[in-house]
């Protein structure tokens, strides 16, 4: 995840210097002069700011992978496929953001609804992905012109694939605060995070938590102190959808508010979102402006929320009720859809 425009790089290289990526190529007659030439630019680049970098094809890596990862394991921090479909499609031509193991060996066994892969290339592709993920955590699939993109936009450009065993929960580390400002930029534009005061974004971004696959950020969500016994459930961002980690993010903060005493509530106008919390045991209380005060099992803090600009859902959740106890690590471990 990095960010994108002005001291955006020099963040983004701050978290990944020192760290090793191993990218594997088709051989030079697969691409056009262009490409080619787009790709060696990339590598320069990203070199030339620190980033390690073992280049080698991918015939080389099939043949090689074991010799290579017990020579560099410790140090490969990510290993990117080069490839001209730029990362793994699905049956109407979309490539996917991210894929975990399960997904993986489901789309190899034909048990997959929505891939179809065939070819045997690409076959071989996946098993080498899957013989990879359990060494290094993290494998992507991108295109020839997409490796400074792989590197520098929180959002990517292929598909990732990642060893759900290797994912972790904790909070944005203090490095990382710019680059959440972005993603809460970018979800702002796109409307579907509502614009806050910069009080409230600091307060959201104290409380921020990330779900990692090594360094590299695919989901977060803040659980910010609202009246007693309420939390907000807020700025849930998992930009990926079907893989299951969204109901890992919710299920972490059905826990941690379960270990807090506390209730959660969520607001939000995203029809996507507002699915998902109702599938994970929130309840859907109505459009903010016509909430019935009467009831007395309302979040007070919304009483006054403005919504002349914007009207959401309000949804809520007794966490209590949910009986999560502790805060059980191995529901990253899972495959489940969100």
């Amino acid at each position: 995840m990095g960010r994108r425009t002005g001291k955006t790089n020099d963040i983004y290289y701050e978290l990944y210097r020192g760290h090793t990526l191993l990218v594997a190529l088709a051989g030079k007659q697969a691409y056009a002069d262009e490409e080619y030439l787009a790709l060696m630019a990339d590598v320069a680049h990203l070199v030339r700011h620190k980033i390690n970098i073992l280049l080698v094809s991918s015939e080389q890596l099939s043949d090689m992978s074991g010799s290579l990862l017990d020579r560099f394991g410790t140090e490969i921090n990510e290993i990117v496929l080069v490839n001209h479909d730029g990362g793994i499609r699905d049956t109407r031509g979309w490539i996917a953001p991210l894929l975990t193991q399960v997904t993986l060996e489901r789309i190899l066994n034909g048990q997959h609804p929505d891939f179809r892969i065939n070819a045997k290339e690409k076959r071989a592709q996946i098993q080498l992905v899957l013989f990879l993920l359990p060494r290094v955590g993290k494998v992507s699939l991108i295109g020839p012109t997409g490796l400074r993109s792989e590197i520098l936009h929180w959002r990517g450009s292929g598909t990732m694939c990642v060893d759900t065993s290797q994912l972790s929960l904790s909070p944005v580390h203090e490095s990382e605060l710019p680059i959440f400002r972005d993603v809460y930029e970018a979800h702002v534009a796109e409307n579907k995070f509502r614009r806050r005061s910069e009080r409230e974004i600091q307060q959201v971004g104290r409380c921020h938590q990330i779900l990692r696959a090594k360094n590299s950020p695919i989901a977060g969500f803040s659980l910010l102190e609202s009246t007693p016994p309420w939390l907000e459930f807020c700025v849930w961002w998992a930009q990926f959808k079907r893989d299951g980690f969204g109901k890992r993010v919710l299920d972490a903060a059905k826990q941690q508010a379960e270990q807090r005493g506390a209730r959660l509530f969520a607001l939000s106008t995203e029809a996507d979102a507002i699915e998902s919390l109702i599938r994970n045991g929130f309840r859907d209380r109505g459009r903010v402006s016509q909430l019935d005060w009467s009831q007395t099992d309302l979040p007070p803090a919304i009483r006054n929320y403005d919504t002349s600009t914007r009207d959401p859902q309000l949804l809520t959740l007794d966490s209590r009720a949910e009986g999560q106890g502790r805060i059980d690590e191995s529901i990253f471990a899972t495959d489940e859809r969100s």
